[in-house]
This record gives structure tokens, sequence and C-alpha cells, in this order.
């Protein structure tokens, strides 16, 4: 982190340098008198100061992403788009590529931070025009969906979770040289570039920058890998309470992570459509008795759906956890749960799957006492 910063104050006093220059190539864009050589010239120096100044606008966001509180408010994401589209006819015209913005009728405003959104925009654009040779295409689409893929934080949002998770997705995509494999398996790391971008001016900041603000955003970015070109999707929550969800889930999967970083534990994920989420501490209580494990903990992810997880082993935990649900919930209410359990070793992943298993699982608290993980509806075996 300390070498992001480092960067992040070199790119501010790089910009501060730029001032000057910046002014003069104003000032001489709005004289008269210029000949065609010297108009020509000036465009020039023109376009090659942004791309430094975007350069150095990605260096700086990084020290901003760690420590800056992403302000969101409502933002007309359809308005910005259209914007950042007739922003770029000029470059269009020029390089003789057709910008085509598709908007679905259902868009309306999300709660999303604009200048992050408009930054990640302004990147795939950027990039989509580099890699697109003279009459290809850039298509840009948005439309709200009900369920989207947000890796590292272990769950497709797709409902079952006491309400719909609402987003909205925005495609880039173009017809130009496109990714190799070796390219897009490294695609979002800093300072990635592939054969593709050979002599084509940039740094590899951009997708790695664009990707930080699509999740301090609550959302995310990936690749599609198309026939010809190259697309990426931007996923954002459309509403408050998508959003406040998805902070529920990345405050779990940090002390998930932080817990697993040093001992292996027991994981469960538990559904009652019914709704307890009150039930928690009374579960938690009972589990750490059962399980004889006081660091066991028991969190309300929604009102329906709980995630517990232990140190003790499943053999161990498993039946004192059913235990414990028969205890807090009553046989009626736990026959009709459901739950998704796993052991997970130390330093390993947040389990990406394991929610929504929780949700398509057709188990109950029975499973439990055959002392077995049990996920996607069927007791693994193990």
């Amino acid at each position: 982190m300390e070498r992001w910063v480092d960067l992040a104050m070199v790119a501010h006093e790089l910009g501060g340098a730029l001032a000057p220059t910046r002014n003069a190539l104003q000032l001489l864009d709005g004289a008269s008198g210029l000949a065609p050589e010297q108009t020509r010239l000036l465009a020039i120096a023109g376009r090659g100061l942004a791309r430094a100044e975007r350069v150095l606008q990605n260096l700086s966001s990084i020290a901003w992403l760690e420590d800056a509180d992403l302000r969101l408010e409502s933002t007309d994401i359809g308005a910005v788009l259209r914007e950042l589209v007739e922003e770029s006819t000029v470059e269009s015209q020029a390089r003789v590529i057709r910008v085509q913005l598709t908007l679905d009728r259902g868009l309306g405003a999300i709660p999303t931070a604009r200048f992050a959104f408009e930054q990640v925009l302004v990147n795939l654009l950027s990039n989509a025009f580099k890699f697109t040779p003279a009459t290809g295409a850039i298509e840009i689409s948005a439309q709200p969906v009900q369920g989207a893929v947000l890796p590292g934080r272990m769950l497709l949002l797709a409902g079952g979770f006491g309400f719909k998770p609402a987003f909205v997705k925005v495609r880039v995509a173009d017809n130009g040289v496109g990714l190799s494999d070796a390219t897009r398996r490294r695609l979002f790391q800093p300072f990635c570039r592939g054969s593709e971008a050979t002599g084509v001016p940039g740094m590899g900041l951009g997708l790695a920058v664009s990707q930080r603000l699509a999740r301090r955003m609550g959302g995310d970015l990936r690749a599609e890998t198309p026939a010809r070109g190259a697309s990426f999707v931007l996923t954002l929550p459309a509403d408050s309470p998508t959003l406040e969800f998805i902070g529920r889930v990345d405050r779990i999967v940090h002390e998930w992570s932080q817990r697993l970083a040093l001992v292996p534990c027991s994981l469960a994920v538990i559904r009652l459509d019914a709704g307890c989420a009150e039930a928690t501490v009374a579960l938690e209580s009972g589990l750490r008795q059962s399980a004889r494990d006081e660091s066991c903990r028991v969190v309300a992810l929604a009102d329906e759906t709980w995630v517990a997880w232990s140190v003790a082993e499943l053999r161990t935990f498993a039946p004192a956890l059913a235990a414990s649900l028969r205890s807090v919930l009553g046989a009626g209410a736990s026959a009709k749960l459901r739950l998704a359990l796993r052991r997970v070793p130390r330093g390993a992943a947040a389990d990406p799957v394991l929610l929504q298993a929780a949700v398509r699982c057709k188990h109950g608290v029975a499973a439990l006492e055959r002392k077995r993980e049990v996920l996607h509806g069927q007791n693994s075996g193990r």
C-alpha cells in the first residue's frame, strides 16, 4: 500500500507541474489566425496532455480508494452516459469509429458515486478507442437486472434472501483486437500490459483502478469473452436495500476471511423462510456451549438468513448446531429450515457458492445429525 501512496504523491506533483502547459494550450486553442499545420499540432499536443492527465488521475485515485469515504448519492446514470458519449464525439469522428448507446426504458437513478462511475466509464471508453481500428464500432448499453455475480462476495445474488436484489449492468463492447487468454488472466492487475498493447500509450492502470472503484460502489467490473473484440460489464446496486445488503455481506466476508487466516473453520449458512433475526443471540450462546467454542459467531445477513462459524470440527459443530437450532426455534420451525454446511481450511478464500447453496438446499436440521457437509441440496459424504 505504501507504494501506491508514493505513486499517488508523485502523480499529484506532476499534475501541478502540467497546469501551465494545460493553460497555455487552452489559450492557444482559442487564438485566431493559426495556420492549419499549427492547429493540427496543437490538437496532437492536447490529446497527449489529456492522456497524461488520465494516467495521473488513475494514480491519484489509488490512494483515494483506500482512504476516502465514497459519497454515494442518487445518480441518473443514463444522463451521465449520454454526456460521456457526447464528449467522445470528436474522437469518434476523427477515428471513424461508430459509438452506439442503448439505454433500457426501465433504467432509473441509482445510489452511486458519480465521480467514480464517470471515471470507470472514461477508462473503459478510452481502452475501447485505443484498441478499435478505424471504421470499427463501440457499443454501450445499460439495463436493470435482478441477479448479479459479484466475485469475492461469496454469493450469486439472485434472490432468496428476504428480498430481490436489484442491479444495473453497464456494458462497453468493441469489435477491436480483443484479448489473449494470457492477458485476460492478468487483466485487472496493476500495470498489466498484454501483447495487444504493444505500441499503444498507457501504463496498464485503468482497469485495475476501475475494478477497485466498482467494488467500492458495491458492485464489480468483469471482462466477458465475446467472439470478437473486448467486452466489459460494470455491475452496480440499483437501490438502497441492495446496497445495504451487500455492505452486510462485505462485513461478514471480512470477518470470515480474518478468521480463516488464522484457523480452519466450520461454516454454516442457515435459511428460515419465516424470518427470525432476533434468534441469532440465543443461537450463538447455545452453539458456544454445545460446540465448546467461545469464539463461535452467528450473524444475521437478512431477517431470514444467518451465517454461523466455529473452529470446531464438523463432527462436533454439526450436531451442536442441530441441537441449538431445535432449542431456539422449536421442532416445527427447525423442520422447515434449510442450510449449507462446509469445513473450510485455514487461509482459504470465502466460499463463492455457500450462501446460494443455502437458498437451494432441501435439507433441514436432520441433515446435520449425519455429521457431514451439506451443500447444494446434497450430503457430500465427507
